[in-house]
């Protein structure tokens, strides 16, 4: 969820951090829409985990909202990824 919906967003690091890694989530995703390529789906494996990592790594573990956010959300985006990631051929598959 967005730092405003949650109400942090007037702390700067966990905010820049979800917006940051969100826009570049959500443009591998419009990336895949177009030509599917699995390195999309494995940048989207390696932010997921960034998420669930970064409270800790940037210091604000402490916020409760924020870090269970990041960890829900990296545990489904890397969780759907990894999955499609596995499942799909080497020569991927065409963008419908």
């Amino acid at each position: 969820m967005p730092p405003w919906a949650l109400a942090y967003a007037m702390e700067a690091v966990p905010t820049w951090n979800a917006l940051i890694v969100g826009v570049i989530i959500a443009v591998a995703a419009l990336a895949a829409l177009v030509a599917f390529h699995k390195w999309e789906e494995w940048i989207n494996v390696v932010l997921a985990v960034w998420l669930i990592i970064s409270p800790f790594a940037l210091e604000y573990a402490s916020h409760a909202t924020v870090l269970w956010n990041q960890i829900i959300v990296g545990v489904l985006v890397g969780g759907l990824a990894l999955w499609t990631a596995i499942v799909t051929p080497e020569e991927g598959m065409p963008a419908h």
